[in-house]
């Protein structure tokens, strides 16, 4: 099968045949390619993309050859990752970075993956007229040579995974999951403050916070002092931190270098509160859109006003770039619908740019400085529980649930806990890490109604989101619950997937979402869905007309006095 569909695709390639002979040269003379008389089965194409320095990056059109391949793991850390980060009142977050130089042309491919990587033939004669020799058994009877690379190139489906998977091994040493060889080296970061979409470090109060993330060759650490303990710059006002912070980065770059990994010094940053981190401007506890990508941005949407056509691939790579800014604000995302239908219904032709499309990406380009995530919002005492029925909504909240249990709630990672055997769950999954008392006397009723006019007949999703809009727009109305994270609990499965995910192509929940995105945005509220069993709902009974809080019953409490009254 992998044969038949690597047969189909045919590789891209954007070079003259002069500009490609310069390009093998190159490779060659790097040690990135090595020279062969056997033709590649399906040879991979070359292009370049520019770099926001203005030099060109090299990229392999893997696809025919990625068919061969499974995709390998990978922890991904992205910026609603980096929003569980909590900083106390009266501290400041401080990132420092360290950044790998050509990192992917390091990693050497085993000899037997690099039939896999073959490119197109080149006359072995203009080779050799740029100064690369090539041996006669890499000549065939025609004259032209085949080369092949020999390190990971960026265009295979995994090397992302694999460079990443190097860069634990290194940084991990014998805390890690490397080879023997890694294990044999000291760690010199701890993976038990690895930051990323699976795991979580302890979220420490006060100036303890220790965490980094890892992206690829990225390796960002983060840690708090006491804002006390800074300049109006931003700089420690006590050498020793200096020294600290300084001495924790100069021993990551030594374990490079231990390893023959090249550090690019531009991109070596110690400790600061304001630092452009995963491609988000940190600026004192806040993480907000960079002024360079928003003018970016900007020209993109403008260009593709003025021109009215596009092909769906331009208008996904500005799409895309929307949505990792958007991750500091997940509801956010609820403002595309047309862009979706644009890229997915069109194909690769060009076509006139659909109105809606413009005017999303418009509207999503006057949101974008509105789009922050402040680390440094409080968690609110308070646990929410919502529900609806086929009439109502209840809204009932409670002050029970220990701070610290709300606290590691909200910094939890989207994906799982554990990499069990577990059978897949929307409880384990979706879940809290505690459970939630089902006193009544613990909870108090914040709301609860009748569904009016046309949301009568809405589906029973629109109703629970619906409530969870109540319980929004209650909490924002309270001190203790605005500009905070806020942790709200629902028994509809499918509204804390569209919570988590920020948006939904129903387009009942779309429009609640974007009123949801609307309220938390205006009043600073960190949104974090989670899913409670029905039987454990506190919110259930109100939904039904019933006085008291309660879960799922048959009867509602008051109506039962009443029934025992007559």
């Amino acid at each position: 099968v992998a044969v038949v569909a690597a047969g189909m695709l045919r590789s891209y390639q954007l070079a003259t045949d002069a500009e490609y002979a310069a390009t093998t040269a190159r490779f060659c003379r790097a040690n990135m390619a090595e020279l062969t008389g056997n033709k590649a089965r399906f040879p991979l194409g070359l292009f370049a993309v520019l770099k926001a320095n203005g030099m060109l990056r090299p990229i392999v059109d893997g696809r025919p050859g990625n068919v061969f391949f499974l995709d390998l793991p990978m922890e991904h850390c992205g910026g609603d990752d980096l929003c569980c980060i909590i900083v106390d009142e009266g501290h400041t977050l401080l990132v420092a970075k360290v950044d790998l130089a050509d990192y992917f042309h390091t990693i050497l491919v085993r000899a037997g993956l690099r039939s896999f990587f073959g490119l197109r033939p080149v006359r072995a004669t203009a080779l050799k007229a740029l100064g690369v020799a090539v041996p006669p058994e890499a000549i065939d009877a025609a004259g032209w040579t085949h080369p092949r690379l020999c390190t990971v190139p960026m265009g295979w489906t995994n090397a992302p995974a694999l460079a990443q998977a190097a860069n634990e091994a290194v940084l991990y040493g014998s805390a890690g999951d490397g080879s023997e060889l890694a294990r044999s080296l000291a760690p010199v970061v701890n993976p038990a403050q690895r930051l990323s979409t699976e795991r979580a470090p302890s979220m420490e109060q006060g100036d303890q916070l220790r965490c980094h993330a890892i992206i690829i060759d990225d390796l960002m650490l983060f840690k708090t002092v006491a804002t006390a303990d800074l300049h109006e710059s931003g700089t420690p006002r006590s050498q020793e931190l200096v020294n600290d912070g300084k001495a924790e980065v100069a021993t990551v770059c030594q374990r490079y270098l231990d390893v023959g990994a090249r550090v690019r010094d531009e991109k070596v940053e110690d400790y600061a509160p304001r630092q452009v981190a995963a491609g988000y401007q940190l600026d004192h506890n806040t993480l907000r859109t960079p002024e360079k990508k928003y003018t970016e941005l900007a020209v993109l949407v403008a260009n593709l006003e003025r021109r009215g056509f596009a092909r769906p691939r331009e208008v996904e790579r500005v799409l895309g770039k929307f949505t990792n800014l958007f991750l500091l604000h997940r509801l956010s995302l609820a403002i595309f619908s047309s862009v979706y239908a644009f890229v997915r219904k069109l194909g690769a032709r060009t076509a006139r740019l659909w109105p809606s499309v413009l005017r999303e990406l418009q509207r999503a380009l006057a949101l974008l400085p509105l789009i922050r995530a402040e680390l440094d919002r409080a968690v609110a005492p308070v646990l929410l529980q919502t529900d609806a029925s086929a009439t109502g909504f209840g809204v009932v909240y409670t002050h029970s649930i220990p701070p610290a249990d709300l606290r590691r709630e909200v910094s939890r990672p989207r994906g799982a806990m554990s990499k069990g055997a577990d059978p897949w769950t929307v409880a384990r999954l979706f879940g809290t890490s505690y459970t939630a008392p089902i006193d009544p006397h613990a909870y108090r009723i914040a709301a609860r109604g009748n569904f009016q006019g046309r949301a009568r007949g809405s589906h029973i999703n629109c109703k629970e989101l619906t409530a969870v809009i109540t319980a929004v727009r209650w909490a924002s109305r309270a001190r203790r619950t605005r500009r905070c994270r806020l942790v709200l609990q629902s028994d509809s499965a499918v509204v804390v997937g569209a919570l988590r995910k920020g948006r939904s192509s129903k387009p009942g929940l779309l429009v609640r979402l974007r009123r949801l995105a609307a309220i938390t945005l205006a009043e600073r509220i960190t949104l974090v869905g989670r899913y409670v069993p029905t039987d454990r709902n506190m919110a259930d009974s109100p939904s039904r007309g019933g006085l008291v809080p309660g879960p799922c019953a048959k009867t509602p409490l008051y109506a039962e006095k009443r029934n025992a009254a007559r």
